[in-house]
């Protein structure tokens, strides 16, 4: 019998070469192991997908590692620790770099110089003495179920392919504070809490503060106002270069679905749109519109001289783009359309926050109410017109009474109106005219469509409620 041979002894190099080996591979281990705990700790705190994004990420990696921790896990290699955290905030280094920038922007008033020669003196200080966090200040219950759901639309946008960077906007009032939450789908979001924010001052100082948070709100992008306060303001007016889509609530999934309709839905065409008429054609139909919607404080009908052009004219620009005008719409019509048309256009003389009234039928008229509307709630919400409403007042915000709600509530897709009272004739018959002219790229939708109208006309009265 042979005697074994003798093995040769490993020399050092080799076992600390072995030793290397089998220390990056637990490396290696702990790292896909951390891969998967980020995985499961993101969809068991944060309901994800979609995924954190970069600033909440960083913000909240100490708890991520407390969290497992907690639970008794294993530990792991502390280079393999370091290199995932590490990763983390690369990734929110950028985001990290706009915020400090936005902070010292803000407390240096060399940027507002011209802003307090105006006399706006008196927000110095308040600006000098804001704070900005990535970590949502103390809200009360619907405002922190807005910005909840606002972060959390962010990250559902980020993982579009198609989509650029997007952002929301809002403003909530607590505790004597303006908080201003500002979100990037690129970034994550910031926090800007003011102490004090008077009313009239709000409008002056957005303008000037989207320069200095174009880093989160770039331009040309679709801004989403989720909730919050100044539900009356005209953002498309303040944020002239977006796309300006709202909610007056935080239901944000259903906003996220309106929103990839709209998206999605071919510009306004004769062949797909229901284009309606409630204009008075005498002195005699604007008289009894007006009675119909009389209010206690409301003043007499205004005079028929200044209405006498208005429906020839309408019905002018109506022709000349392929829609068939010939007579009034009645409110069993738009009804129908509703139901039917892709897009909807409604051009009334009057309205309010439950109706809108229609000389058609001759003589008596007649109004499209919020009852009629919800009756057949569940034919409209099958069909998700989009709504285009050339009206006066429609869409008022008191207490979330307004006509354009009562339509998104009802399934409407969108619905695009004015707040306030709009011109009846010159500057809406130009933007109506930018908004069915034909020649679009072929890529275009019913938003993009809207955004190249406000531009070419300068007509930014009209916006985008999508919940």
């Amino acid at each position: 019998m042979q005697p074994e041979p003798m093995r040769r002894r490993k020399t050092q190099e080799e076992l600390d070469a072995e030793a290397k080996q089998a220390y990056e591979r637990r490396v290696a281990v702990d790292r896909e192991d951390l891969n998967s705990r980020w995985d499961v700790y993101q969809r068991t705190m944060f309901d994800a997908p979609p995924k954190l994004l970069p600033l909440e990420a960083a913000q909240v990696l100490q708890d991520f590692h407390a969290y497992f921790k907690d639970q008794g896990f294993r530990d792991l290699e502390q280079i393999a620790i370091e290199g995932f955290d590490k990763e983390i905030h690369q990734e929110a280094q950028p985001a990290g770099h706009l915020v400090d920038e936005l902070q010292r922007e803000l407390q240096s008033t060399s940027r507002f110089t011209g802003f307090f020669k105006r006399g706006f003196g008196k927000i110095r200080d308040a600006l000098r003495r804001c704070k900005v966090s990535i970590e949502p200040p103390n809200l009360g219950d619907v405002a922190r179920e807005a910005v909840a759901g606002s972060c959390r639309l962010l990250r559902k946008w980020r993982e579009r392919a198609e989509a650029k960077q997007q952002a929301v906007f809002s403003i909530h009032h607590n505790a004597g504070k303006a908080v201003l939450h500002i979100g990037s789908s690129q970034y994550g979001s910031v926090f800007i809490t003011i102490p004090k924010l008077l009313e009239e001052e709000v409008r002056s100082l957005l303008t000037h503060l989207k320069q200095i948070v174009s880093g989160f709100i770039a331009s040309e992008s679709i801004l989403a106002v989720i909730d919050g306060d100044y539900q009356t303001l005209n953002y498309q007016a303040i944020f002239e270069k977006n796309i300006v889509v709202r909610s007056a609530k935080a239901d944000c999934d259903r906003f996220d679905a309106n929103l990839d309709t709209i998206l999605h839905r071919q510009p306004v065409t004769p062949e797909n749109t229901g284009l309606h008429l409630g204009l008075p054609a005498n002195s005699q139909e604007l008289e009894k519109v007006f009675e119909m919607g009389k209010r206690e404080s409301q003043n007499s009908p205004p005079d028929w001289a200044d209405w006498s052009h208005v429906l020839p004219d309408w019905q002018k620009s109506a022709s000349r783009n392929g829609f068939d005008v010939q007579s009034n719409a009645s409110a069993t019509q738009i009804l129908d359309s509703l139901t039917r048309d892709e897009n909807v256009i409604i051009i009334v003389a009057h309205g309010d926050h439950d109706s809108i009234y229609l000389p058609a039928p001759p003589p008596e008229g007649s109004k499209l109410t919020e009852d009629q509307v919800k009756a057949r709630r569940y034919e409209i919400a099958a069909n998700k017109p989009v709504v285009y409403l050339f009206c006066c007042e429609t869409a008022v915000v008191s207490d979330l009474k307004s006509f354009a709600q009562i339509l998104l509530d009802s399934g409407v897709a969108a619905v695009i109106a004015p707040q306030l009272k709009i011109d009846a004739d010159e500057g809406s018959i130009k933007f109506f005219e930018s908004l069915v002219q034909k020649g679009s790229n072929g890529h275009e939708n019913s938003l993009t469509k809207f955004q190249a109208a406000m531009q070419q006309t300068n007509y930014r009265e009209m916006e985008v409620f999508l919940g």
